[in-house]
């Protein structure tokens, strides 16, 4: 496992908080791009 005071393991962190932060602002545009589809029932 790896140490919380690990180089490594801060950098993980960082990396998947930008990640999250990209994931986050990608499914909110695929929402909207979603609810601004015609033809997609809306359950």
């Amino acid at each position: 496992m790896l140490r919380k005071d690990s180089s490594v393991y801060r950098l993980i962190s960082r990396v998947a908080d930008e990640f999250l932060g990209a994931e986050r602002s990608y499914i909110r545009e695929f929402n909207v791009m979603v609810l601004e589809y015609p033809g997609i029932s809306r359950h």
